[in-house]
């Protein structure tokens, strides 16, 4: 949540010899199998390695194509196909058969979604029932293991072999079956999730099953502000503000300054934590400055991160009174006081970031200013004048 930003999709990049790794701002990854042997046996299996950021219970693989009923990790697909999956038989003395993937959270926000798909495909028709790969993950600063910690399970992301024959081979990329599901989770910045599927060694001669075609997107959702307000009631300012969603936010503290640049805290409204409700919340400044107010918002997460709203600002008593016009503004921008200056001002335009972009003199004795803004990008700017000990700031939009 160090940023105030809308829905941000997540990019996927792959790091040799590393776990998948999400970093930047949009994401999908797929994984084919394909890479995997088409041909022989008690063929290595190295976590991380054989496919970057996959895990197995299993040190080797076999290459197959459902005709043999021996308890493995396989590599399924026709004779001397390139075409493949990963699977699994869980018959003997192999016992329960895990496989996973593991990403790591480098974004710099929260994952709060992760959405996928991928082909159930039955390479092998056992003695038993039909076979389940069940589905569940677990989030953690380090997860590395298939078996160990709490894991939960989304049975909706369950495959279940459909196949009913003798028992035999079958050709997988007939018998599949597309499973897809959406998962709401909350994976924060530097933590890992592993996806893991499960084959149980049941009683008889297990089917083969496996996964294959395998896609993944993810979605960052921090704080999203709406908009904060700041209305005056009588001799008090009472500010308004709402979020869409809310990731671990712990508070907000609401700020005030008499020049725009030097804030303190005037009072905290406590945060929802994680929350993809809509939230109103409310304050009221009792005892405002005379003159202009500037609030602001330092919106606070449970680990100490914080992140600010823009500047809103109410005024009391005597002063100055801006007005900024025509809003939005197209090429010019047009500042219009309520009484003459006493002395020489200095105007300055700002993006939402605090970068300078423009500036300019205003002087005494006047009452209007154009300003130029016909080079500037689309977008939500911050003027600022100052005269004297004077400050005055507004926002506004140029179209």
């Amino acid at each position: 949540m160090r940023k105030i930003l809308t829905f941000i999709f997540i990019i996927l990049t792959i790091q040799l010899h590393s776990q998948i790794v999400v970093n930047n701002n949009s994401f999908t990854y797929t994984e084919n199998y394909d890479g995997l042997a088409n041909t022989g046996s008690n063929i290595t299996w190295t976590d991380n390695t054989t496919i970057v950021g996959w895990y197995a219970t299993r040190t080797t693989y076999n290459a197959g194509t459902g005709s043999s009923a021996t308890g493995a990790l396989y590599s399924f697909g026709s004779t001397s196909s390139g075409e493949r999956a990963l699977g699994s038989v869980a018959s003997g003395t192999t016992g329960t058969i895990y496989y996973g993937l593991r990403i790591k959270n480098s974004s710099g926000q929260n994952l709060v979604s992760i959405t996928l798909s991928f082909n159930g495909e039955q390479w092998r028709q056992g003695s038993g029932g039909s076979d389940v790969l069940n589905f569940a993950y677990q989030i953690g600063a380090t997860v590395t293991s298939l078996t160990a910690g709490s894991w939960t399970a989304v049975s909706a992301l369950n495959y279940t072999a459909t196949n009913s024959g003798a028992e035999g081979a079958l050709d997988g990329n007939t018998n599949q079956s597309p499973i897809s599901g959406t998962i709401t989770l909350s994976v924060p910045n530097g933590q890992e999730v592993m996806l893991r599927w499960e084959d149980i060694n049941n009683t008889g001669n297990d089917d083969g099953v496996s996964i294959d075609d395998f896609s993944i997107s993810a979605i960052s959702l921090p704080i999203e502000l709406v908009i904060l307000n700041v209305s005056k009631n009588s001799q008090q300012a009472d500010l308004s503000f709402s979020t869409a969603t809310e990731i671990e936010n712990s508070h907000f503290s609401i700020q005030r300054s008499a020049n725009g640049r030097d804030f303190t805290e005037i009072g905290q409204v406590k945060g929802a934590g994680t929350s993809y409700e809509p939230q109103d919340y409310t304050f009221t400044d009792a005892r405002p400055l005379q003159g202009k107010n500037f609030y602001r918002l330092k919106q606070v997460d449970f680990d100490g991160k914080y992140t600010f709203s823009p500047v809103v600002t109410a005024t009391f008593g005597k002063a100055h009174l801006m007005t900024l016009a025509p809003l939005p503004a197209t090429e010019t921008l047009n500042i219009l006081l309520e009484k003459p200056t006493k002395e020489d001002g200095i105007w300055q335009v700002y993006d939402m970031s605090g970068r300078l972009l423009v500036s300019g003199e205003m002087l005494a004795e006047t009452t209007e200013q154009s300003i130029l803004i016909a080079e500037l990008p689309e977008g939500a700017y911050v003027l600022r004048l100052t005269m004297g000990q004077e400050v005055m700031v507004e926002q506004f939009r140029k179209n």
